[in-house]
């Protein structure tokens, strides 16, 4: 499979992100109890999805982050990403 060409344009600090998020996803749903097919029929996507997010790939969509945390019931503070407040540019411009 082609690498995906945004990939390319993330930081260590982002993939390191990205991986953090899986890792953290992946205790989530272990202290849940749930199995890698429960989980994913739980977050309605598939086993290799779901192993593609607790790996913390970016080739994963944003939308099936989200599935899992809101599914878990933890994914407040998402919203925060990207916000105004945190770019000092945009609070500049103000």
């Amino acid at each position: 499979m082609a690498q995906a060409r945004f990939i390319g344009a993330l930081s260590a600090e982002a993939l390191d992100q990205l991986d953090i998020l899986g890792e953290n996803i992946r205790l989530a749903r272990r202290a849940r109890g749930w199995s890698m097919a429960e989980a994913a029929e739980r977050f309605s996507m598939s086993t290799a999805t779901l192993q593609s997010i607790e790996k913390g790939d970016p080739k994963a969509s944003i939308g099936a982050y989200l599935a899992a945390l809101d599914v878990m019931g933890i994914a407040e503070g998402v919203s925060s990403l990207g916000a105004s407040h945190r770019d000092p540019i945009v609070r500049r411009s103000r």
